[in-house]
């Protein structure tokens, strides 16, 4: 359990300099190069999204297979093979963007006076490298190396995000020098991995015998299904962002962003406890530990559940306030009503995407990818026609509630299919344990003392922190309480 919680620690560790990166540095590019540009930043983002389906399940089933109990030569053999066909993939994406770049620039990043095509081609090249990093990454995860991979990541992502403030400030403030960082920094960030993890495979060359030149029939297999969610997700995911770019302003899409970072926040807060125990559930059920492995899944849960829930409520009590903090003087304020709406359903529709992860990483653990694809293609199904008819009918103001909608359907039907098929028999008990109580808590208590707190004046930070924190507690005890524990033993929801 200590290196579990290590693990947990270094993963938020990690993700604490993504949210300082995203959510302290935002206004700092605003102000540097206004919301236009920045709305072309935040492209970047929606073509790593896209161009992340090449990875086709490739970078999870590195994780998978390295915390199997197989040897680091069989490993090795994995990765070997799979890091041919993803350099080729990558590649071909790359020299498909920029061969596109005129035709993309037009449609998705028009801008009045300027052809941001050769930004297109950065963008390009800086994705691809970024995505094929993902695979040394998955490795030394897959290894439970996961604090040497993160402090990695995290160097990298302060150097990257300091490098561009540094040039901004010696050499100017523009696209391209942003964009020339972010290549330069990902191509570190390669070698590093890379050379990381083959170095931990502690391999010796003249012992090393391939023992298969094609991936293993389960490998294929769960490849194969892994193609289809990263097609779906892709879709579901990133559809709202390119009609905004397409049909609405430059402007438009930055204001658009801004809001769809923060209502991201409970998915930045709830992807390393997921990515802490994916590792974890593979090793389970790879050991045929069938009765740990659903425990763990229960408590894991119960964990995720207390952290999500409450912080989503302070978002959408808090919306308005937090924008005025954070990007409030780098905005008009005939704005911000629209960014506080945007954020408040934005919010809750990502509350709903962050609740699916654990049992989306549970399901991919037992090999099962088939439920994620009947998920995802319903989505699509709903999503895409009603996401035309909003924002046909009411704009931008329209994009948020198929978002809630298909993030709901598809929290229920994850949620459905680990409890019939997984818990059985304790499934109603863990739905009351792990979701229905600690919502209840939640959000009662959370919007009981932000209402006191903020009718005395106390600062959104105050506030929200003394709720989140006083969610926390309540929700221990409650479930100490139901389980037997002492009241205040914390300790007992870290019990895999």
């Amino acid at each position: 359990m200590k290196n579990t919680i290590v693990n947990l620690a270094s993963n938020y560790m990690n993700k604490f300099w993504g949210f300082i990166s995203i959510y302290l540095f935002i206004p700092v590019y605003i102000d540097y190069l206004g919301v236009e540009a920045y709305g072309v930043i935040s492209f970047y983002s929606v073509i790593l999204g896209i161009v992340s389906i090449v990875d086709a399940g490739m970078s999870s089933s590195v994780t998978r297979e390295f915390a199997s109990n197989d040897t680091n030569y069989y490993k090795f053999n994995i990765l070997d093979i799979i890091e041919r066909y993803f350099f080729m993939m990558c590649l071909g994406v790359c020299i498909l963007l920029i061969v596109l770049a005129p035709q993309i620039a037009k449609i998705w990043l028009y801008t009045e006076g300027r052809d941001n095509s050769f930004i297109v081609r950065l963008i390009a090249i800086g994705v691809c490298l970024q995505l094929f990093s993902t695979i040394y990454y998955s490795g030394l995860m897959g290894l439970n190396k996961q604090v040497l991979a993160n402090s990695i990541q995290l160097s990298w992502g302060i150097a990257k995000t300091f490098g561009v403030l540094l040039l901004f400030i010696l050499v100017g403030a523009n696209l391209e020098i942003f964009f020339y960082c972010q290549i330069t920094v990902n191509i570190i960030l390669v070698i590093v991995l890379r050379y990381s993890l083959v170095k931990k495979l502690a391999l010796q060359k003249d012992k090393y015998v391939r023992q298969f030149s094609k991936l293993p029939n389960p490998v294929q297999k769960y490849i194969f299904g892994m193609i289809f969610i990263a097609i779906i997700s892709a879709i579901n995911i990133y559809t709202d962002k390119l009609v905004i770019s397409s049909y609405f302003s430059l402007k438009d899409f930055g204001i658009y962003s801004i809001a769809s970072n923060l209502a991201q926040l409970p998915v930045l807060v709830g992807t390393p406890i997921a990515l802490s125990f994916f590792p974890i559930f593979s090793r389970l059920y790879s050991e045929n530990s069938n009765e740990a492995l659903n425990t763990t899944f229960s408590s894991v849960s119960f964990l995720f559940n207390i952290i999500i829930i409450p912080l989503v409520t302070v978002i959408f009590l808090n919306a308005d306030e937090i924008l005025r903090i954070w990007v409030g003087s780098n905005l008009d304020n005939a704005e911000l009503p629209l960014l506080t709406y945007l954020v408040k359903f934005l919010a809750i529709g990502g509350a709903f995407l962050s609740l699916q992860i654990i049992p989306y990483y549970f399901l991919l653990a037992n090999g099962e990818t088939k439920y994620t694809i009947y998920q995802g293609c319903c989505q699509i199904l709903i999503g895409i026609p009603l996401l035309y008819i909003c924002v046909t009918k009411y704009g931008v103001q329209g994009i948020p509630l198929p978002w809630m909608i298909i993030n709901l359907g598809a929290f229920l039907f994850l949620n459905i299919v680990v409890g019939r098929k997984y818990l059985k028999k304790s499934f109603p008990r863990e739905l009351f344990r792990t979701i229905a109580l600690p919502a209840a808590i939640s959000i009662t208590i959370v919007t009981a003392v932000v209402a006191i707190l903020n009718y005395f004046s106390f600062h959104v930070a105050i506030s929200s922190a003394v709720a989140i924190l006083l969610a926390l507690v309540l929700n221990i005890i409650m479930s100490n309480l139901l389980n037997g524990y002492r009241l205040l033993d914390v300790k007992s929801i870290f019990k895999f």
